[in-house]
């Protein structure tokens, strides 16, 4: 309002106040009736105007209230646009947490603009009809003022100062309103404006898209033509987010493109019904899932389960993995926590084991984690000497083969340790079990027939050994392991010479690996010798020192420490064991009543059980056997016992045996050697009838009552017995005097 309209509404309520009186004090005063009218009609005009404060008061009501349904409206309608406030059913990452595309969307542009502009048309009429009643209201005001200029009063004024200031407030809130309108009007118009920029910019986002899918539509129709049905499901989600994307705002973050993200939820789909598919009854399928999350997160695309057994492949270009041939897809998504664990078995086994542990809470079924905590328990028992822990391992290499999707490097290596470690502690029965998973795994593998055939041989399961070699010398006859071992079973167990020489020289022959042992060589060559033909066995046996299996042609033993001195005979004073070769000298006689004693007692001497007997009669009553004392025995001969108790040369000889042996007349005892070079038998006469003989090498002699000799039974020794009575001897084995201290307490025993 301008600046005269205070002063003429000032003057309007004076004379308003004057006309109140006049009707109060005068009320019988007679008024002709055209003024009557004209009073009238003013009175009327006054009640409207006492009552225009009141109109004001509703029409600002209703223009606040209507302002704020409009600002209501727009904060509703563009709620979606802000960073701070994003609904989740329409965010253009919802696909992502939760898996599936919104193809319907909630509104419509189009209907919220026809809403914009018909609450604009009735805010103009509004304000038109604001304007005309203070038109009114201005021209009466200007009538009455005339008219009661001159009858003001003091007291009047006083009055009118008071309501002046009311109608002051008054005024100040309508001008405060007027601007409020202009404001609202001017973000009105921001807001068309900026509807307008934002439909321009999405249209040209919209042009800029599909330019893009244009150009990925071109690139992929190569893989479009091997994968039909993926095509077209990323046509149908192309659209789709095409839709979408005409009701997001750019907030200034970078798109993702609508194609590659549709793919990779597609190849995720489906990769995940394939999991319940094949995956129904596996343990751990929810950590399973969080390893494809993570996978998903390292950029490593997850294939079918079809693929899990397998080691990962190296992609073109890709850098190599230094363990994928022992790492299957799904340890390829925690490979890290596999590496770091990995890299600490060298040097901090229980910091390794713990990392092990923990993978393993998280994914039970990984292959490497369990391989993993095998070894590192098996490389801990070896540190700490201890069994269980040792069986302990044992049980993680045998899950690691009962695993899901174990890749064959690693199935290979869990096996193989498995075994070996079975076999150290003495579980070759239970070894069985893991030699036929092999088996199961690898059938065609030669190898590992071959190495349950000689598992079967260890445990003297000869039936079983020989079937499964037969087995494999039918599919694989010139195999050359299969061969020897054969031929050793013909040898020993059947004592089948002729047909045991034909395998054995035919797998000797082959020069694979595996037979090329003194085993093999030795029975050859024993073979050929009982059969009358010593000139080839010879030739074998140095075949075999060209070989490096024999120490010489003579010295035959497969156990050996190669530094000590191999000579066929020793001088007793050769020899640190004065004292113990005293006591017997001394003590002979006694100790030849104990022997005799013995063998007049049926079921006492034991025969030879070593098939080195070619003919005649041939037993033995042991007292000591690798450094064990047979105290039942020993009962029956204190003396000779107490002798050797007296004498740790022999009472530690782990390698040796302290027996009896008596031969009758006409035996003959095959040329064989004696296991290790790590001991010296010593032989005390105790009944030498004449014509009995001993060759050690070339060189022969005999015995003498009460006398001993010494020789290295490593070297091969025939024995005659061509005299008329029983010849009796006292065997009492001796470590090797250049044997150390050490040494003597840490070779295993035989």
């Amino acid at each position: 309002m301008s600046g005269d309209v205070q002063p003429k509404k000032r003057k309007d309520k004076r004379k308003k106040k004057e006309d109140h009186q006049e009707d109060v004090h005068q009320p019988t005063t007679p008024t002709p009736p055209t003024l009557i009218a004209d009073d009238t009609n003013i009175h009327i005009h006054k009640e409207k105007t006492i009552g225009g404060g009141i109109c004001a008061k509703c029409i600002f009501f209703i223009i606040t209230l209507a302002i704020a349904i409009v600002l209501g409206y727009t904060i509703v309608e563009h709620r979606g646009l802000t960073d701070i406030d994003i609904p989740l059913s329409e965010s253009r990452f919802a696909t992502i947490f939760e898996g599936w595309i919104d193809t319907s969307p909630d509104h419509d542009d189009h209907h919220d603009e026809v809403s914009f502009d018909d609450h604009d048309d009735h805010e103009d009429e509004e304000d038109e009809g604001i304007g005309s009643e203070e038109d009114e209201h201005e021209e009466s005001e200007e009538a009455e003022q005339e008219e009661s200029e001159q009858e003001e009063s003091e007291h009047e004024e006083s009055e009118e100062d008071e309501e002046d200031e009311q109608e002051d407030e008054q005024e100040d809130a309508e001008s405060e309103q007027d601007e409020s309108e202009v404001e609202q009007e001017e973000s009105e118009q921001e807001i068309d404006e900026s509807q307008e920029i934002q439909a321009e910019s999405d249209e040209q986002d919209e042009e800029e898209q599909d330019d893009e899918d244009d150009d990925q539509d071109s690139q992929s129709d190569d893989q479009d033509d091997e994968q039909p049905i993926e095509s077209e499901e990323e046509e149908e989600q192309t659209q789709i987010s095409d839709e979408q994307q005409e009701d997001e705002e750019d907030e200034g973050v970078e798109e993702i493109p609508e194609k590659a993200k549709t793919t990779k939820l597609k190849r995720s789909n489906r990769k995940d019904v394939s999991d319940e598919d094949k995956d129904e009854d596996q343990e751990g399928d929810e950590n399973d899932m969080d390893d494809a999350t993570n996978g998903a997160n390292t950029g490593r695309v997850q294939e079918s389960d079809s693929d899990d057994d397998k080691p990962i492949k190296k992609r073109s270009g890709a850098q190599s993995y230094e363990f994928e041939n022992i790492t299957n897809s799904q340890d390829y998504l925690i490979r890290d926590s596999l590496d770091t664990a990995e890299r600490h078995l060298p040097n901090n086994l229980p910091l390794a084991l713990t990392l092990f542990i923990k993978i393993l809470e998280d994914h039970p079924g990984s292959p490497r984690a369990l391989y993993g905590r095998a070894r590192a328990l098996d490389q801990l028992a070896e540190k700490k000497r201890s069994n269980e822990i040792l069986q302990e391992s044992i049980k993680y290499f045998a899950k690691v083969l009962n695993a899901k999707y174990v890749p064959d490097a690693l199935f290979l290596a869990a096996a193989k340790r498995c075994i070996e470690r079975m076999r150290f502690i003495g579980n070759y029965a239970k070894s069985i079990e893991i030699h036929q998973k092999l088996l199961e795994k690898f059938p065609n593998e030669i190898k590992y027939r071959n190495d349950f055939a000689v598992t079967l041989l260890t445990i003297n399961k000869v039936t079983t050994a020989r079937m499964l070699l037969l087995e494999t010398l039918e599919k694989w006859p010139e195999d050359g392991f299969a061969l020897v071992h054969y031929g050793f079973i013909l040898k020993t167990v059947d004592n089948n010479l002729s047909l045991a020489i034909e395998y054995l020289t035919k797998g000797i022959a082959t020069k694979e690996p595996g037979v090329i042992d003194g085993r093999f060589y030795f029975h050859l060559g024993d073979a050929l010798a009982r059969i009358g033909k010593p000139e080839e066995a010879i030739k074998i046996y140095e075949d075999g020192v060209i070989n490096k299996v024999f120490l010489s042609k003579y010295q035959r033993s497969l156990y050996n420490v190669n530094r000590l001195t191999g000579k066929p005979f020793w001088e007793p004073e050769q020899t640190p064991y004065d004292k113990l070769y005293e006591l017997l000298r001394q003590n002979w006689k006694e100790i030849r009543n104990e022997g005799l004693s013995m063998l007049d007692k049926k079921g006492y001497f034991k025969d030879e059980s070593e098939n080195l007997k070619d003919v005649g009669d041939w037993k033995q009553f042991e007292l000591y056997a690798r450094g064990v004392k047979n105290k039942e025995n020993c009962l029956k001969c204190p003396i000779t016992c107490q002798i050797i108790e007296a004498s740790p040369e022999t009472r530690t000889c782990r390698r040796g045996q302290v027996k009896f042996s008596v031969m009758h007349p006409g035996t003959h005892v095959w040329p064989h050697c004696g296991p290790t070079n790590c001991r010296l038998r010593v032989h005390l006469g105790l009944k030498v009838p004449p014509k009995t003989y001993i060759r050690v090498a070339e060189e022969i002699r005999s015995w003498e009552e009460g006398k001993i000799i010494v020789f290295d039974d490593s070297f091969e020794h025939e024995v005659w017995h061509n005299g008329t009575e029983y010849r009796l001897v006292l065997i009492v084995d001796v470590w090797h005097p250049e044997l150390t201290k050490a040494e003597r307490v840490n070779l295993s025993p035989i």
